[in-house]
């Protein structure tokens, strides 16, 4: 069995009790090539994001954002999904910081940012983890903390001031409008979605 995730949401996916079920997971597949570059970079920092954690029960896997993971069974397939609060966050810091970037440069100059944005989102695990407050803080304040707050990120902010005015010599300056740059990344209901299953099971396809 392959169950694959598109909610906007990591899970948590775990043999159901009593069952015996190897997991082998797997992560969106970018090698092909037929992705936009900003899109793949946005999939690939997700993907790290979620390589930086791990569940606290070593039979869980935590499957991606367009992830998939095959279940193999001597038995009929049974599964626990829940929805892995934490990861989720810092999988959605990571297509924060990748739209920051991509807005600001074109597709040809954004190769070179896999590490300063990997660095910035795993150095602000705590500020994603503010997604739960109620009421949340909004995308484009969190972007702004992180570039104010970490230094990996005020690094990335160096870089990209740098880049920009080398690939546009005429421009402005980075992007100021962060609400704007924040529209460029799905931004989930974290109050309502993140609760329950319940919201993600029309998005887990399984073959």
């Amino acid at each position: 069995m392959v169950v694959t995730n598109l909610s906007q949401f990591v899970l948590d996916i775990s043999p159901a009790n009593g069952t015996s079920v190897q997991l082998q997971p797997g992560q969106y597949d970018t090698s092909a090539g037929l992705l936009p570059a900003g899109d793949e970079l946005e999939v690939t920092e997700q993907n790290a994001a979620v390589a930086e954690l791990a569940p606290s029960d070593p039979s869980t896997v935590l499957l991606p954002v367009g992830g998939q993971v095959i279940a193999t069974s001597d038995q009929p397939v049974q599964l626990t999904v829940q929805v892995d609060s934490s990861a989720s966050a810092a999988s959605y810091g990571a297509e924060l910081m990748t739209s920051y970037v991509v807005d600001n440069l074109t597709e040809n100059g954004i190769g070179s940012y896999y590490d300063s944005i990997a660095n910035c989102v795993n150095d602000a695990y705590s500020l994603w983890q503010k997604l739960y407050q109620q009421p949340p803080p909004s995308a484009d304040d969190l972007i702004q903390q992180a570039l104010q707050t970490y230094g990996s990120c005020l690094e990335l902010n160096r870089k990209l001031t740098e880049d920009l005015a080398a690939e546009h010599p005429d421009s402005q300056g980075l992007q100021p409008d962060l609400a704007t740059v924040a529209e460029g990344a799905r931004e989930p209901n974290w109050e309502s979605k993140s609760a329950s299953v319940d919201n993600v099971d029309a998005d887990i396809v399984i073959r």
